[in-house]
């Protein structure tokens, strides 16, 4: 199959995303995605009332319950814009240009209200990760007072995402949080995460709250 022209696709994905892909569920009430997965709305009280109840039962487990969450969420959705795409004739994610994932992940945060994404492939060449920046994160906004990252669900929903569309094992990280304050230079608070193959990523772990993010992405680059 031929790659994907570059006027068609971009409308394609708006397709996607607009607002009017979003239909009413016919018995359920609510909306629904073109994906067909529902859109709720989760107010801050919730976040609040779901921590206490996940740290109740299971202390200390919050940040893997969500990015285990998020990571299965971020499959799922793969799988199914990928059915969208192939449905529209384009090839799957795989084969797709890898800016074109990125567009379409920077797009479904913006939509589903997670943060504005924006994810920098200037390292993946020479380095082998992937940057991606959040800022206006939901969680960040929901849980001021958490003492850890926060960020949990959205970068297993990363790790799950790329997954699909590398077909490798990946792991995602948060290494900097917006309430510790924006590094120099990055024009505002966001949270920063890295993508990349989980033996890459596993010398940095130790670092990860004890150094501001743009050092811990000095080290990757060594």
């Amino acid at each position: 199959m031929s790659p994907p022209d570059a006027t068609s696709l971009p409308s394609e994905i708006d397709r996607l995303f607009a607002a009017r892909a979003l239909a009413p569920a016919a018995v359920a009430g609510g909306l629904r995605t073109v994906t067909g997965d529902p859109m709720v709305a989760i107010s801050e009280n919730f976040a609040h009332a779901l921590r206490r109840v996940v740290h109740a039962e299971k202390p200390g487990r919050w940040s893997h319950v969500l990015g285990q969450t998020g990571s299965a969420h971020g499959r799922k959705l793969a799988a199914a814009l990928e059915r969208e795409f192939v449905a529209l004739g384009q090839p799957p994610l795989g084969e797709q240009p890898l800016e074109t994932c990125v567009l379409l992940i920077e797009r479904h945060f913006a939509t589903q209200g997670w943060g504005i994404l924006r994810l920098d492939l200037s390292d993946a060449g020479s380095y082998g990760f992937v940057v991606a920046r959040l800022s206006h994160s939901y969680f960040v906004a929901a849980l001021p007072d958490a003492e850890q990252f926060t960020d949990a669900l959205p970068s297993g929903l990363l790790q799950g995402f790329f997954e699909h569309v590398s077909g490798q094992q990946l792991a995602c990280i948060e290494v900097g949080c917006a309430r510790r304050g924006p590094p120099a230079g990055a024009g505002g608070p966001h949270c920063t995460f890295v993508i990349a193959a989980p033996e890459l990523l596993a010398p940095i772990r130790p670092l990860i709250g004890q150094q501001p993010a743009d050092t811990i992405l000095a080290r990757l680059r060594v």
